[in-house]
C-alpha cells in the first residue's frame, strides 16, 4: 500500500502578495496540527506594519482525510441492504451484467486509469460475476461491501487559503476576530503567539503556534444544529502523519 506524504508539500505553496517597501515581511513557515487525529498543516506568511501594531498574515491550509470511515461505511452498507429488496438488487445487477462487463472492461484498459483503479474494477467484475453465478443475500453483502469499502481507502485532500489581519495584545499574543457573520452569527477567533528559539532545535529561529476556534453567538433553531469547532492548534512541531491510501480524490 502505497504511502502518501503529502501535509508538508502540499502546504509548502508559496504565498505571493504585494508587500510594501516599510512593510516587514514575517514567514512563520508551515506549521502542522498538534492534534493527531487531525491531518492537516497550514503554510503562513505574514507582513508586519512599519509601527508593528497589526499584522496581516496570508495562510494556505491542506487537509487530508479519508473520503468514509468504515463505521460508516457499514452502517451505510447495512441500510442498503434493508432498503433494497435482494430480487430487484439481483436482477439489476445480473441483468445488464454484460453491459457492465463491457464498461470494466473499458476502463481497465484506459490509459488514463491508473494501476491500483485497474486493479479494482478487475476484481469488481469478479466479484460481480461470482455474485451472478450464485445469487445470494451473502454474496450480495460481499459484492455490496467490497465496492462500497473503496471509499474507506479512498482520501480526499482540501484546500483553502485566506487572510486575516492581528492585532498584539498585553501578553504580546496577536490575536484575530473575524464576525460575527451569518445567520448563526459566526465568530472565528484565532491567534499566533511567538515562542522563543529552542536552543536545541534543529531548524534556528523562533516557532509560532497557530490556534483557531470559531463560536456561534445564536444557537436557536436551525442554528442549534450545527457544530462549533473547539480549538484547533498548529506548530512546527505538530504531527506530520502518514495515510496508506490506495485511492486519491482531490
Amino acid at each position: 500500500m502505497r504511502q502518501l506524504w503529502v501535509l508538508v508539500s502540499l502546504a509548502g505553496l508559496v504565498l505571493t502578495v504585494a508587500i510594501p517597501a516599510s512593510a516587514q515581511v514575517v514567514s512563520l513557515g508551515t506549521l502542522r496540527a498538534i492534534d493527531p487525529k487531525d491531518a492537516a498543516a497550514v503554510t503562513v506568511e505574514c507582513e508586519k506594519s512599519a509601527d508593528g501594531s497589526q499584522m496581516t498574515c496570508g495562510f494556505v491550509h491542506v487537509k487530508v482525510s479519508r473520503v468514509k470511515t468504515p463505521e460508516a461505511a457499514r452502517a451505510e452498507l447495512e441500510n442498503n441492504l434493508k432498503q433494497q429488496p435482494f430480487e430487484a438488487t439481483t436482477k439489476a445487477v445480473c441483468g445488464n451484467e454484460k453491459d457492465f462487463a463491457a464498461q470494466y472492461r473499458d476502463l481497465a484498459a484506459s490509459p488514463r486509469v491508473g494501476e491500483n483503479q485497474k486493479a479494482f474494477v478487475s476484481q469488481a467484475m469478479q466479484r460481480m460475476r461470482a455474485f451472478c453465478a450464485k445469487p445470494s443475500p451473502q454474496t450480495l453483502r460481499e459484492f455490496s461491501w467490497f465496492m462500497l469499502s473503496k471509499e474507506t481507502r479512498t482520501c480526499k485532500i482540501r484546500t483553502s487559503s485566506w487572510r486575516e489581519t492581528f492585532i498584539q495584545n498585553a501578553s504580546r499574543v496577536w490575536v484575530s476576530n473575524r464576525g460575527p457573520a451569518g445567520t448563526c452569527g459566526v465568530i472565528n477567533v484565532s491567534t499566533l503567539e511567538e515562542r522563543p528559539m529552542d536552543p536545541n532545535a534543529k531548524t534556528k529561529g523562533p516557532s509560532w503556534i497557530f490556534e483557531a476556534q470559531k463560536i456561534l453567538t445564536t444557537k436557536t433553531g436551525a442554528c442549534g444544529q450545527a457544530d462549533e469547532e473547539g480549538k484547533v492548534r498548529y506548530a512546527i512541531a505538530g504531527v506530520n502523519p502518514t495515510f496508506g491510501c490506495e485511492f486519491m480524490e482531490f
